[in-house]
């Protein structure tokens, strides 16, 4: 089935669309777990792919919280349907439990992204300063989102971090900005305001 959908053939792309099992779209390494992703970068299927993500979405599935595939996820940023918000919120600030799926919110927050900048972006800020698991992920999701906004943000977050491995993503996310001189600006303020304070 894989390889029928990487072929340049839009009647084969359709007939996969028929043919994909809905119930197997959430569970990861299945094969159906992939052709909607797949699909959805072709113009010719692109919306019955979509429309077959946000409709398996619909459906119960007990395993839907732990294995819902991300990319699957990322894909409903794409989805033109009232509801789609709303269940994205709900996935950016999911309640954390002792056993989360690593990328699940940063997936979602993406998605957000897509239909409402301003909720992703506060969705984020709040996954940076409170979430327990995945905080390391978040300043990446924060520069796509609003990178003028988030420099600062992450300058003045680096400086109380305690996990290394924000900190160090934090660093990383700065260092890569395709504005240096909006991070030195950042750190010069943020270095001034420490100097105040002592």
């Amino acid at each position: 089935m894989l390889s029928l959908a990487r072929t340049n053939r839009a009647d084969a792309r359709r007939k996969l669309l028929s043919v994909v099992d809905r119930s197997n779209l959430d569970l990861p390494g299945s094969p159906d777990s992939w052709l909607p992703l797949m699909l959805a970068a072709h113009k010719d299927t692109r919306s019955a792919a979509l429309r077959l993500v946000w409709d398996s979405n619909q459906q119960p599935c007990a395993f839907r919280t732990t294995f819902r595939h991300l990319g699957l996820i990322e894909l409903l940023g794409d989805v033109q349907e009232p509801d789609v918000i709303d269940y994205l919120l709900q996935e950016a600030e999911p309640m954390e439990t002792r056993f989360n799926v690593v990328g699940r919110r940063r997936a979602a927050i993406r998605a957000l992204a897509k239909h409402d900048r301003d909720a992703a972006y506060e969705s984020a800020v709040s996954a940076l300063a409170h979430a327990k698991h995945d905080r390391h992920l978040v300043p990446q999701v924060l520069m796509e989102i609003d990178a003028e906004r988030s420099i600062p943000l992450l300058c003045e977050h680096l400086a109380r971090e305690t996990n290394s491995r924000v900190r160090r993503s934090i660093c990383l996310e700065l260092r890569r900005s395709d504005r240096p001189d909006h991070v030195e600006s950042a750190v010069v303020n943020l270095l001034h305001g420490t100097a105040d304070e002592r």
